[in-house]
């Protein structure tokens, strides 16, 4: 009996440890309509700690040095570049010396990519799109990605290769000036980088290092923060001149996400973000996913599938979580034609239009 009650114990414990340990998924790839702030830290005597399972990290007493923002997720049609970055499906637009910078995110199920930027009208584009984050991740688990990008500024043009390694190396408990997250989970990343930079005179090539570490909290957008080192050098040819190779200086930086809200025009609800909400695939042919951004947890949804005369044909009542959630519906057994989801909290009310193969 004793030995029966030790082995329980020990398996419930076992159980409990595995389930304990979160899984990195796509909850954390950014929503339309979504607006943060990014806080720049003064780095003096911050480090990334200890990697492992329940780990603390303690950020709260991060400095400002300054900040990039409010930073807006929005549709990449929407922005005057997109005929740039055909196959871009999301944009982060911020103001800078009174122009605007952009990214360009290509955003699927299981990865979220960076297609290409544009800085003071100066686009720069990925020939092969980085990977900067591939879901779903168990901890100690691993990926790797090649990309390469370009520019054409005409004093001093960019051809950059780069290999990058991510593993998800710890989880635990954040601090950050904005609060304390439980199951947090951190991905470092060793990138290396070979990039040719064309110039009046000649041409340089830099060849540096870069390794950042990434805190991840379920349901909110990007990293909650992120500190960055890079080491590396820089060779210079010009004509008959012998090479000349001089160290970079090693930089290190550190930023945290210091607000996460909605866009001033965005009408609320008491659940959801109105313009996040997003059916895919669409046309749909076995499984139809709806996709919003909550801003309260626990809250009540309800969703009408309507045929095209706006009849109702199923019903489905979820509750929100804080950040991004994901509702499937099987629609396999529905035929061809064209179906409405109805979206509401009781306040606020949102119609999508979707088509059954």
């Amino acid at each position: 009996m004793i030995y029966q009650k030790l082995l329980l114990c020990l398996t419930v414990a076992t159980a409990f440890t595995s389930a304990a340990q979160p899984t990195l998924t796509n909850d954390v790839f950014p929503l339309n309509g979504i607006e943060f702030s990014l806080a720049q830290a003064d780095t003096t005597a911050v480090s990334p700690g200890a990697s492992g399972a329940d780990q603390l990290w303690d950020f709260s007493g991060l400095q400002v040095l300054s900040v990039t923002g409010p930073v807006r997720m929005v549709g990449s049609n929407s922005t005057p570049y997109a005929a740039q970055f055909p196959f871009a499906n999301l944009a982060a637009v911020w103001a800078v010396d009174q122009d605007s910078f952009y990214r360009y995110y290509r955003k699927e199920n299981s990865a979220l990519s960076l297609i290409g930027l544009v800085e003071y009208g100066q686009p720069t584009l990925f020939d092969d799109p980085e990977t900067l984050l591939s879901t779903p991740l168990a901890f100690e688990g691993a990926y790797g990605d090649y990309f390469a990008r370009h520019n054409y500024l005409p004093d001093n043009q960019l051809q950059g290769v780069a290999q990058k390694t991510a593993v998800y190396d710890g989880w635990g408990t954040l601090k950050t000036p904005l609060g304390t997250f439980s199951n947090a989970m951190r991905v470092r990343t060793e990138t290396v980088y070979r990039d040719t930079s064309w110039l009046f005179a000649g041409y340089s090539i830099n060849e540096h290092v870069d390794v950042s570490y990434d805190w991840y909290v379920a349901g909110r957008p990007f990293p909650q923060v992120s500190i960055l080192t890079s080491t590396g050098n820089t060779t210079f040819y010009f004509g008959v001149i012998p090479p000349m190779t001089v160290p970079n200086p090693p930089t290190k930086t550190v930023h945290y996400l210091s607000n996460l809200s909605t866009s001033a025009d965005e009408p609320l609800g008491g659940a959801f973000v109105a313009s996040s909400c997003a059916l895919y695939p669409n046309p749909a042919r076995e499984t139809l996913t709806l996709e919003f951004f909550g801003v309260e947890a626990d809250k009540p949804v309800h969703c009408l599938l309507l045929d095209e005369k706006g009849s109702v044909i199923r019903q489905h009542r979820c509750k929100t979580d804080f950040g991004s959630n994901m509702v499937p519906f099987q629609v396999s057994g529905l035929p061809p034609g064209a179906y409405f989801l109805y979206l509401t909290d009781g306040r606020l009310s949102r119609i999508l239009p979707w088509h059954k193969f």
